[in-house]
């Protein structure tokens, strides 16, 4: 049988612990797998990771081995980007071969006024949150206190999220 060939997994959001410029993006200390693990202990089960070697990876859980397996079927590794930014969008240019050298603009306090009213303008309706937050989690802090408005979030640095409320 030829070998010959890749089967890429990208799984977005799933850290396996900081990189060197994790604090520029105010990340430090960020280890998302790490800390799902930690929280669910024995309960979490990823046996198909495990024998890739997603357990292999240098420093997954600060380095405890806990997930490590002897002889994986699969390659693995943990990637440093190249590229400036944190978001998706980089990640996901630069594993197709783009190095961006500018990150994309961020909006940690929103969308600028003039940009929402302008938005506000042209999609015929009003706008609610505008600020950072999970999409799920601002649903539910606002969807009791809008009829038909958009709720505007913004998620991972890049991602706008909307979602319009018909009650």
């Amino acid at each position: 049988m030829d070998k010959n060939r890749v089967i890429l997994i990208v799984m977005d959001s799933l850290g396996v612990g900081e990189l060197p410029d994790a604090g520029s993006y105010g990340d430090a200390g960020s280890d998302t797998f790490g800390h799902i693990a930690k929280t669910m202990g024995d309960e979490l089960k990823i046996p198909n990771l495990r024998r890739l070697g997603f357990g292999n990876i240098d420093g997954l859980c600060q380095g405890d081995g806990s997930f490590a397996i002897s002889n994986p079927s699969g390659a693995y590794g943990k990637l440093k980007e190249k590229s400036k930014g944190k978001d998706t969008i980089t990640g996901h240019w630069e594993i197709a071969g783009i190095e961006s050298l500018t990150p994309f603009k961020t909006y940690p306090d929103g969308f600028p006024a003039e940009f929402i009213a302008k938005f506000e303008e042209k999609i015929g309706r009003r706008c609610i949150g505008n600020y950072a937050e999970s999409g799920t989690v601002i649903i539910e802090k606002l969807e009791q206190s809008t009829r038909g408005q958009v709720i505007l979030s913004y998620i991972h640095q890049l991602t706008v999220y909307f979602k319009s409320l018909q009650m």
